[in-house]
């Protein structure tokens, strides 16, 4: 996965301060507002089980109606 695909998700944080993000801070932001492709390749990279873990821990109001039932029917079944 290329660095630049994160600043996409992680566009208010310090470049430099990126790689000591937790990772269910990032997958957070890739679920709220990455693209189903950056979602994927966070998949991945931490395992269908971290990413659906952090899914059910988030509001679903931190990601869009459509997207939220998308991801909960689909993706992270």
């Amino acid at each position: 996965m290329d660095k630049k695909d994160f600043r996409t998700v992680l566009w208010d944080i310090n470049e430099n301060k990126i790689e000591a993000l937790p990772s269910d801070f990032i997958i957070r932001r890739a679920l709220s507002y990455g693209t189903l492709e950056l979602i994927i390749d966070i998949i991945k990279k931490d395992g269908l089980a971290t990413v659906k873990r952090v899914f059910l821990e988030m509001r679903s109001s931190a990601i869009s109606a459509k997207k939220y039932e998308y991801l909960r029917k689909y993706l992270l079944t």
